[in-house]
């Protein structure tokens, strides 16, 4: 299919949650290095030996002039497809990230797969060898912070990884943040490729001038500080066919722990199996690498198939550009009792976590894919507003800050200005009562019963309640909108909570 959208405003390549989404900013990948979505460098480098010759078609100048010559970029739903002319050959690198819906064990599964295939643009023989590396870059969330590294190797792959050196796990929230516990991997099946841990410049020197992968000798011993030019790599080097034979790597993250909720520690959802590790979920990444891809590109046919059809083709092509962004600012974790829970974060806001108002927007993409994704988002909101944290008629605002969800941001600021003061101007009453109520209504029409409604009815009957007493003129009230202030006499509020009484009116006649 064609890609019309020619020049995104980022190019998604690795989108796996909030604190691992690497887009590159630039026109061509080779203009710039790769970025967090908050504009802190994550290194990703790349170059390509042709007979010989070295091009580079990942990351800035620095340190190799000559960039091969980027011919094509698509932007599909789940893969970017970038096509470069190194010389005699054709390279294709293709970032894939598994972003399926309907399969939340691959949803959730922290891998992008980076997939290199070479064609002959001529009909002779040519020696074409690939070479990426990562820094510690991606293991920390300031430059000054140290990391340590490894090279390891197991039965199904091997590969390389980095590790900060103080394991802060969900020890901090706030928005302009990466992550600074887990472990970044860089990894290939075994027999494939060469891996190593090295010296930054004598790794990627000797390859372009020698096609070896060396890792010269290290200036220091691990912890070793990042700051933006780290001594130490985790490179690999591998052989392309010129027939076109894909090769893959991985590039990951293991956070561990995602998110607390309550004070309590939560899984990501494919480690809820406390059998899981990082080397199994790499091992079957590997594994699954043809079928996933297949299955991807499947998908994203179908996706912008369907929304050519809706729209046209410059709508596809935004809806394919939005959907990783979309997806990877929010992560899905396994809940107290086993559940799939589907956090959000507001990026480049405040940072808050599973915001009522940012779920309403982002609801028609989960209810026409996967109904679960949306019940996962509502069910921590419910949960807090029926406990005595939550004294309120009208729901909470969001849970907290990006990944504490231990109660509203805004809940200790509210206390502060005492019992006796309106506290309506810090919260969005009739907002998020109508949210609530037309997603769960909305939830229960996509998924054929009213069961999240019946088990949270109290909460339904007290919200639609609210807005019968306030909604016809809700006074001085944030909406959505809240960079506007409080506004008076809204009548957007107003029809929000009309809808949200007949959703809940709609929800009563379903439970009878």
């Amino acid at each position: 299919m064609p890609q019309r959208l020619h020049r995104p405003p980022a190019i998604p390549l690795v989108t796996i949650d909030p604190h691992t989404s690497v887009w590159c900013f630039a026109d061509r990948l080779t203009d710039d290095w790769p970025r967090h979505w908050t504009g802190t460098r994550m290194t990703l480098y790349g170059v390509v030996r042709v007979d010989g010759q070295p091009f580079r078609f990942i990351g800035g100048p620095q340190f190799l002039a000559r960039a091969a010559e980027q011919t094509g970029l698509a932007v599909h739903a789940t893969r970017t497809v970038v096509q470069y002319r190194c010389g005699a050959i054709e390279l294709t690198a293709t970032f894939t990230t598994a972003l399926l819906p309907d399969d939340l064990d691959l949803l959730s599964r922290p891998v992008t797969y980076l997939t290199l295939e070479a064609r002959a643009l001529d009909t002779r023989p040519h020696d074409v060898v690939a070479y990426v590396d990562m820094t510690g870059e991606w293991a920390v969330n300031h430059p000054h912070e140290r990391v340590f590294w490894d090279c390891w190797r197991t039965d199904a792959l091997q590969g390389a990884s980095f590790r900060s050196e103080h394991q802060r796990v969900l020890a901090e929230s706030g928005d302009h943040r990466r992550i600074e516990w887990g472990t970044s991997f860089l990894a290939v099946a075994n027999g494939t490729a060469e891996v190593v841990v090295g010296d930054i410049d004598h790794c990627r020197d000797t390859f372009a001038r020698t096609g070896v992968l060396s890792p010269g000798v290290l200036r220091s011993a691990p912890p070793r500080k990042v700051d933006y030019n780290s001594d130490a790599v985790a490179a690999v080097m591998l052989a392309l066919p010129v027939d076109g034979t894909a090769r893959d790597i991985l590039v990951a993250y293991d956070d561990e722990w995602s998110i607390e909720l309550m004070h309590r520690r939560l899984r990501p959802w494919w480690r809820r199996d406390a059998r899981a590790t990082a080397f199994t979920m790499l091992a079957q990444a590997i594994t699954d690498a043809p079928s996933v891809k297949q299955r991807c590109a499947a998908f994203d046919a179908a996706v912008w198939s369907e929304a050519e059809a809706i729209g046209g083709p410059a709508y596809a092509d935004l809806l394919a550009l939005t959907w990783r962004q979309a997806i990877a600012a929010h992560k899905l974790v396994a809940g107290p009792d086993g559940e799939p829970l589907f956090f959000s974060k507001e990026n480049f806001s405040n940072g808050c976590i599973a915001t009522v108002d940012v779920s309403y927007p982002s609801a028609p993409m989960f209810l026409v894919h996967n109904p679960a994704l949306l019940r996962g988002m509502l069910e921590p909101v419910a949960a807090y507003c029926a406990s005595p944290d939550w004294p309120h008629v009208f729901p909470a605002h969001d849970l907290g800050t990006y990944p504490i969800a231990n109660g509203q941001t805004y809940r200790d600021f509210v206390k502060k200005r005492g019992p006796d003061e309106d506290i309506v101007d810090t919260q969005m009453p009739v907002e998020e009562a109508g949210n609530m109520l037309i997603l769960a209504a909305a939830l229960a029409r996509a998924e054929g019963h009213a069961e999240f409604a019946a088990r949270h009815w109290p909460l339904m009957r007290q919200w639609a309640d609210y807005l019968v007493a306030t909604g016809l003129n809700p006074g001085e009230q944030l909406c959505t909108d809240d960079f506007s202030g409080a506004l008076g006499h809204n009548v957007n509020l107003s029809a929000k909570a009309i809808m949200g009484i007949a959703a809940f009116a709609q929800l009563a006649g379903t439970l009878g």
